[in-house]
């Protein structure tokens, strides 16, 4: 598939609660995990219908996978739709145990509508992350066959890459990785 743009259609409306962590509304409650490839970045699809200020990422694993780490991050969309500019990355953050939300409380970030992509790249062979299925279809000139895929690309795992390297591949094209924001108000 030749990846060239994203068109999200407008208006493309949803409801939030504020201050509750909450998935793409483009996607279902997660459904099952998945290893993710160590030094890969995933990248989640993430359209914002309003001015929104967000104030979390967090992406769960079950089980992680002790001394290993994910780093969490927020990539704008450029003119063609594609992942561009880093908006914001989290530290290192650890993965042990059992139910391991990974959590960055560091951003506090005021977002036009938009498209975003909601960003993952851990250094685990073993951890396993929550996944989804898409609920909405956004993807080519036909929304009504489209999908909205998650992205990826070969990235050591370290501090997020700025602007996002580009072409990232497309990874799944029915499922997406279950990365959440908190948005805790909005507007406009």
């Amino acid at each position: 598939m030749g990846l060239t743009r994203i068109t999200v259609p407008r208006p493309l409306h949803y409801q939030v609660r504020l201050g509750y962590y909450i998935q793409s509304p483009l996607s279902l409650p997660p459904f099952t995990v998945s290893t993710m490839t160590p030094n890969w970045l995933v990248l989640a699809p993430f359209p914002l219908a309003r001015i929104s200020r967000v104030t979390g990422i967090r992406f769960c694993a079950e089980p992680g996978q002790a001394g290993k780490y994910v780093r969490l991050g927020l990539y704008n969309s450029g003119s063609n739709g594609l992942p561009n500019r880093l908006v914001h990355q989290s530290a290192a953050i650890g993965i042990t145990g059992g139910y391991v939300p990974a959590e960055d409380t560091t951003i506090d970030r005021a977002l036009h509508a938009g498209l975003y992509f909601a960003a993952a790249v851990a250094n685990s062979t073993t951890a396993k992350f929550f996944m989804t299925y898409q609920a909405i279809n956004l993807f080519e000139a036909d929304p009504e066959s489209a999908i909205y895929p998650t992205f990826g690309v070969v990235h050591a795992f370290g501090s997020l890459p700025d602007p996002c390297p580009a072409p990232p591949a497309l990874m799944r094209d029915t499922e997406l990785w279950a990365i959440q924001l908190r948005i805790s108000a909005q507007s406009g």
